[in-house]
């Protein structure tokens, strides 16, 4: 048996040992024993340093064929593998989505949240006005308004998180009183609770 027949040989073989494999894991093991670098191909492919020049052009293609067809029926015995995987599944795991779902305990307010709606709550019952804002600021509203000079340390790339159309994740609430001075006419009382985002040393009374 000559070099050519013998790859046809072991594509007949891999196939038929391939079609065997019954699950993903078992499959790659087979797939390793033909195309592996130890594989039964390398160990045939040897054989082309005693082949001429022209042969070894011949045989070395149709290794390439054998090595892609062999790849090819891999993935489809994968797809396969696959497919009845989860039509078993399927099978075992039946759900019936309109059936009434048990009663279960649903979860609470992260304790920052409920803090702050108790301290909401104090401040609206002493005739306080809670507002918001985005936030997404300008620079005007978070420092320009505020009298920050243009070399603040504030304003730093590692101390503010800026966006790339020139923008910035608020550093502080101060931008909401900056917004309700120019909305609300005087006098008014507010609180302007809320996330902020900045580079902060974690300390007794700081949290990122």
């Amino acid at each position: 048996m000559n070099l050519s027949q013998e790859i046809a040989s072991l594509v007949k073989e891999a196939e038929t040992v391939l079609s065997s494999a019954t699950n993903e894991q078992e499959l790659d093991a087979l797939k390793n024993q033909f195309l592996g670098k130890k594989g039964k191909l390398t160990s045939v492919l040897k054989g082309l340093a005693s082949l001429s020049v022209e042969e070894k052009k011949t045989v070395g293609k149709e290794a390439n064929e054998a090595q892609t067809k062999l790849e090819t029926f891999v993935e489809s015995k994968r797809t396969s593998l696959k497919e009845s995987f989860y039509e078993n599944q399927l099978g075992k795991e039946f759900f019936d989505t309109l059936r009434p779902l048990p009663k279960r305990e649903r979860g609470s307010l992260h304790p920052i949240s409920q803090i702050q709606y108790e301290i909401e709550d104090i401040f609206t019952s002493m005739g306080f006005s809670v507002m918001d804002g985005p936030e997404v600021e300008t620079d005007e509203n978070n420092f320009g308004a505020l009298n920050f000079t243009d070399d603040h340390p504030a304003r730093d790339m590692q101390d503010t998180f800026y966006t790339v159309d020139g923008n910035l994740l608020r550093t502080h609430t101060s931008a909401i009183q900056v917004r309700a001075l120019r909305k609300l006419k005087p006098p008014f009382r507010i609180i302007a609770p809320g996330r902020v985002f900045r580079y902060e040393e974690v300390d007794a009374s700081h949290e990122n």
